[in-house]
């Protein structure tokens, strides 16, 4: 007897990596498991090369802007200044990788606005099934470089609300442009609330070195 589809897991943070619909009983057994993972094994594949040679590109840019500023800062400045922006660029890369990276076997779109649909995906997939985990997770960790590090370096996210509305309009960003551009994708509101909530727990990692900062300012 055929069974119809029902709804599937991985997907690392807003870039799907998840096929959007499998039918009942892959993630099962050896041949089911490989199913499930051939997508995500096939995006990293490629992700691998492209992000070692950005890697080394970002690294030689830090490096010369490091040697730029040292001219005008002392070299503890300069060389934060410039490994939070080598950071952040290459945050800017790996996410639109991760989001524009083609889904092999990709199914038919779907739209889950109502918060805490690929939460119960996790909590009911099937023992020692961490791929639904491991989507949640990166989810949670996709924007935590930008909201850790825009604060540090751009003043006007250093309010918690304008922080929390480009963080908002990042993901949301994101999530359109699954939804209008790219094919199979799941569109997801839980993708935009745990975007958006790790970015302001990365947030929170900073602030206290931004508070710091600012007491000594004023002291001096």
């Amino acid at each position: 007897m055929t069974r119809g589809p029902v709804s599937i897991l991985p997907e690392l943070g807003s870039a799907s990596l998840r096929p959007a619909v499998c039918t009942r009983g892959d993630g099962r057994g050896r041949e089911g498991v490989w199913k499930t993972v051939r997508p995500i094994a096939t995006v990293w594949s490629a992700l691998v090369p492209a992000a070692s040679f950005y890697l080394v590109l970002t690294v030689a840019a830090a490096v010369f802007a490091v040697v730029l500023r040292s001219r005008r800062f002392t070299v503890v400045p300069a060389l934060f200044v410039s490994v939070a922006d080598a950071v952040l660029l290459y945050s800017v890369f790996l996410v639109g990788f991760l989001v524009a990276a083609p889904q092999p076997g990709a199914g038919v779109q779907q739209v889950r606005l109502v918060p805490g649909t690929d939460l119960g995906v996790a909590l009911q997939a099937a023992p020692g099934d961490v791929l639904p985990w491991l989507q949640l997770a990166g989810n949670l960790l996709l924007l935590a470089p930008f909201g850790a590090l825009c604060p540090v370096r751009f003043s006007w996210f250093r309010g918690w609300g304008r922080l929390l509305a480009a963080m908002l309009l990042i993901t949301c960003g994101i999530e359109f442009l699954q939804y209008t551009v790219l094919t199979g994708r799941v569109v997801s509101a839980d993708d935009v609330l745990l975007n958006a909530t790790g970015a302001l727990l990365a947030g929170l990692l900073t602030r206290h070195d931004r508070s710091e900062e600012r007491r000594v300012g004023k002291e001096g």
